[in-house]
């Protein structure tokens, strides 16, 4: 199940067009400003999207809801307060929740042997599994998304 939390335009912004990336480090952080400000407003947009995706007022087709909460080793984008806000939320639903720092390196290897270890663990008709990334994304070649540092 996908949850799609739309963000409104104070919590999600895009580069300015003409904007240069800026490189430091291992990330590109010229658009680290540009990350959720307000992790309530994100709880408000969750509730009303959980609500649309289980609307049977705490019933639910699902026993257990594991959480998988990803971000980089090297934090250059400061975005561990906000996945510890959101472990808070997701906690406070009754939901498990794990997070898991990507490794600099071999980061796909590595994240590729979570990814099935997270899925061999809970796996099951009647378990939801929510993985939740605080980090860059691209577009590739092909159209796909792809993560980044």
């Amino acid at each position: 199940m996908l949850i799609n939390c739309r963000q409104s335009q104070s919590t999600a912004q895009s580069t300015p067009p003409g904007s240069p990336p800026t490189e430091s480090g291992t990330h590109n952080t010229s658009r680290a400003r540009y990350h959720m400000k307000d992790i309530g407003e994100f709880a408000e947009v969750l509730e009303i999207s959980a609500n649309r995706a289980l609307p049977n007022r705490g019933l639910t087709r699902y026993k257990e809801v594991q959480v998988l909460l990803l971000r980089w080793e090297e934090d250059e984008l400061e975005v561990e307060w906000e996945l510890n806000d959101l472990a808070k939320v997701f906690g406070d639903y009754g939901f498990t929740t794990e997070t898991w720092l990507i490794p600099t390196k071999s980061p796909l290897r590595k994240m590729m042997a979570k990814a099935l270890e997270f899925i061999d663990d809970y796996e099951s008709p009647d378990t939801l599994l929510i993985v939740y990334y605080g980090g860059h994304a691209k577009i590739n070649e092909a159209r796909q998304s792809t993560w980044s540092w």
